[in-house]
C-alpha cells in the first residue's frame, strides 16, 4: 500500500503509472568508489572508463550519471562512460578489485565496507557531495487507487513511517541492533552500520512538526 523505494518509480510515473510520491525517507546511501591503488580521483577522470552499478537505469546509475554530466562528461547512452550492471553488491566490488571495472557506483553498505576493509577510495558520496546534500535519495510511494480508495489508511501508515523514522534519528545504535537481532539484514560490522544511519539523516520530529519538508522539491530537482 505504502512502499519505500528510490528513483526506479520517477520513470513509470513519468510514463502515466497512477502512483504518487507521498514523502520522503533519508538521505544519500550511495558511495562511487575506486579500487586500491587506482589513479582516478574526481568525475572528468573517468572519462572513457566502466563503472559498475546495481542495473542500467536504477539509483546509483542515475546518481552517476548527474554527477557526470554536472562535470562535463556525458554519461547518456554510454558516449563519455560505460556502465556495466551487476546483480550484486558484493560482485561489483569484487569486478573492480579485479580491474574489470574502472570504478563502482555502490549502494552501502558494501561501498562503505569496501573502503573500510579492501582500502578503497571513496571519490563521491551522495550525503555529502553539494549536488545531493540535504537531499532525499529514498522515497514512500503509494499507488493513487489506494489513497483514493482508503486514505485513512494510506495516512495511518505515513505516520507510522514518519514515527519510525523519528525513533531511527534519535535512536541509530539501537536501530542497528533491532535490524541485526530480527535478520532483517546481515549486519557484519555494527558500527559502521549505526555511522551511516546518522549520516542519511531521517528526519525528527522537530522537523515533521514544522511542516517544512522538502519532498517536492527534491522530487523535482532528481526529475
Amino acid at each position: 500500500p505504502v512502499v519505500n523505494g528510490d528513483f526506479q518509480f520517477f520513470p513509470s510515473i513519468e510514463e502515466g503509472v497512477k502512483v504518487k510520491v507521498v514523502d520522503g525517507l533519508h538521505n544519500g546511501c550511495i558511495k562511487i568508489i575506486v579500487p586500491k591503488g587506482s589513479p582516478i580521483k574526481t568525475a572528468k577522470d573517468l572519462k572513457g572508463k566502466k563503472v559498475g552499478v546495481d542495473e542500467i537505469g536504477g539509483t546509483p546509475f542515475q546518481v552517476a550519471s548527474l554527477w557526470l554530466e554536472n562535470a562535463g562528461i556525458v554519461a547518456k547512452d554510454n558516449k563519455d562512460v560505460t556502465f556495466v550492471p551487476y546483480s550484486d553488491g558484493n560482485l561489483e566490488i569484487a569486478a573492480a578489485e579485479k580491474g574489470e571495472i574502472d570504478a563502482a557506483a555502490s549502494w552501502d553498505p558494501y561501498g562503505s565496507l569496501a573502503v573500510k576493509n579492501k582500502g578503497f577510495t571513496e571519490i563521491f558520496d551522495l550525503s555529502t557531495d553539494p549536488l545531493f546534500k540535504g537531499k532525499y535519495c529514498c522515497f514512500l510511494y503509494a499507488s493513487e487507487k489506494y489513497l483514493k480508495e482508503d486514505p485513512e489508511r494510506a495516512a495511518a501508515l505515513l505516520t507510522a513511517y514518519n514515527k519510525a523514522q523519528e525513533w531511527i534519528h534519535d535512536n541509530p545504535a539501537e536501530a542497528v541492533d533491532i535490524i541485526s537481532e530480527k535478520k532483517y539484514s546481515d549486519i557484519s560490522d555494527k558500527e559502521l552500520a549505526t555511522e551511516l544511519l546518522k549520516n542519511y539523516e531521517y528526519p525528527s520530529k522537530e522537523e515533521h512538526a514544522s511542516g517544512k519538508t522538502h519532498t517536492k522539491e527534491d522530487v523535482l530537482y532528481f526529475v
